[in-house]
């Protein structure tokens, strides 16, 4: 079974923001190039800024592979209306004779743009184009028992320890300054775990 598990993490902070005073740093990080490399290859890259709201898509996602290439969109900034929408767009690949030759333009696959609609009353509640309430909604059911399967065909608590552990690797890479091993973080997991399981059996004695 192919592991999509993350492996090393390495993250270049931009410059702190400066107040409108101009004189006055952040304690935040609101710019920076994360790098995540994945057991299986797959490398990720997440390029965040926190002040770049003036642009017709508030997130970009892209996704390219061996057979094409999937992008999506969310809508601008406090962007109330679906008038721009969000959508996906899908390239795929057609085969290459030789690898000198790129193909033919005329031969390639037409592009593909899926329109996605977002309800009114979400675009109206708050930004992201109703992600929150979907990822909300969710997690209710799940908690509640309502929908059992629902973790299963979305994300995991696995998925959310993954989550946090790459976040403390970045700030770990951003405050050595190199690349973090993933186990460096999981074994320290693993040993608070164990340090939790023994005083517990300690309080039970």
């Amino acid at each position: 079974e192919e592991s999509y598990s993350p492996d090393s993490v390495v993250l270049k902070p931009g410059h702190k923001k400066v107040s409108k005073e101009g004189s006055l740093l952040s304690d935040i990080l609101d710019n920076a190039y994360v790098v995540v490399n994945f057991e299986n290859g797959v490398r990720a890259l997440l390029d965040l800024c926190m002040f770049a709201e003036a642009s017709k898509h508030q997130e970009e996602l892209a996704a390219v592979g061996s057979k094409g290439k999937v992008e999506a969109f969310a809508p601008s900034h406090g962007q109330k209306e679906n008038s721009q929408g969000s959508f996906i767009r899908i390239g795929r690949r057609t085969e290459w004779v030789s690898r000198a030759d790129a193909p033919d333009p005329k031969t390639m696959n037409p592009i593909e743009e899926i329109q996605t609609e977002i309800e009114a009353k979400l675009m109206e509640a708050g930004d992201h184009g109703g992600a929150t309430y979907y990822e909300q909604r969710d997690f209710t059911n799940v908690v509640e028992n309502k929908d059992s399967t629902s973790i299963h065909q979305g994300v995991g608590i696995e998925d959310g320890v993954y989550a946090v552990l790459m976040g403390v690797a970045a700030h770990r890479s951003i405050d050595g300054n190199r690349v973090v091993l993933m186990s460096e973080v999981f074994d320290e997991l693993k040993a608070a775990k164990e340090r939790l399981q023994n005083n517990s059996k300690k309080q039970k004695i």
